[in-house]
């Protein structure tokens, strides 16, 4: 499943407050539109090499292609870390990131300059941790490392099974990016604002063997992003230790490994 369209926020000029918190309230529930983003196409662009690899090991059976973890999607930001559990994010991360926009916005009308608050989705802020568990292992994000490790032997498993290939057969990675998943709000107002969907970013993509600097498509790219079909109250997410949230995560990376073994002739053209 793929991401809705993305949206973005209306740009808001700001003349005069009363109360800096009635500013914020005002803008947070008029500027904020709610659609549900289209997971992005993987463009490698010259970004990528800001991105931190964390996993260049190869593992010890024989690989046809190394298949390495990157913190960001290549032509996006890349990830401050490298998600190590699953987040929330809950209508108050909203409105505090527009609430800190509008207080930018009057220090620099303040000071003579311009004014203007830069769009952003409810789905690139990094939200809150999620507190109070006993066993924290449901919400464990397991792509940059589990994800990764199953993802190579599945490539050279199959690979190794090709009489075209052999043990080294590629020199460039297969790169397995981004991982970010998160509970969701799904509105700002309405009855849903105590609604949440599970919602992962997540890509494989490899730069073809023969691709020069000035190719037009040297990436072949498989987008995996989900949301969770399932909308439940957080309370609802929170029974049993968050257990639906392994359940539907898991479901997502079964989805990717299948997409990927359909993908795999394509990846590894050369």
């Amino acid at each position: 499943m793929k991401f809705p369209c993305r949206h973005h926020f209306v740009a808001l000029a700001v003349l005069a407050v009363t109360s800096a918190a009635a500013q914020t309230t005002t803008v947070a529930e008029t500027a904020v539109t709610q659609a549900t983003p289209t997971a992005a196409a993987i463009t490698p662009t010259l970004s990528v090499t800001a991105v931190t690899a964390t996993a260049t090991a190869a593992a010890n059976s024989p690989q046809v292609v190394n298949v390495v973890y990157f913190r960001g999607l290549p032509g996006k930001p890349a990830l401050k870390e490298e998600p190590k559990e699953i987040m929330i994010v809950r209508t108050k991360n909203t409105q505090n990131n527009v609430g800190a926009q509008v207080a930018l916005n009057l220090v620099m009308l303040a000071l003579g300059g311009g004014a203007g608050i830069s769009g952003f989705n409810k789905y690139e802020l990094k939200g809150d941790t999620i507190e109070e568990l006993k066993n924290r292992s449901n919400i464990r994000n397991s792509i940059p490392t589990d994800f990764v490790q199953k993802v190579r032997q599945l490539v050279n498993d199959w690979a190794l099974g090709k009489p075209e290939y052999k043990q080294g057969s590629f020199k460039n990675e297969m790169m397995v990016a981004g991982g970010s998943s998160k509970l969701v709000y799904e509105s700002l107002s309405g009855d849903d604002t105590d609604k949440y969907r599970l919602f992962t970013e997540l890509a494989i993509s490899k730069r073809r063997e023969n691709a020069g600097f000035l190719s037009f498509s040297p990436f072949v790219e498989l987008d995996c992003g989900a949301g969770s079909k399932i909308m439940l109250t957080e309370k609802q997410w929170a029974e049993d230790d968050y257990a639906k949230v392994k359940t539907e995560l898991d479901a997502t990376l079964k989805s990717c490994e299948t997409k990927l073994l359909e993908k795999l002739p394509e990846l590894l053209k050369e």
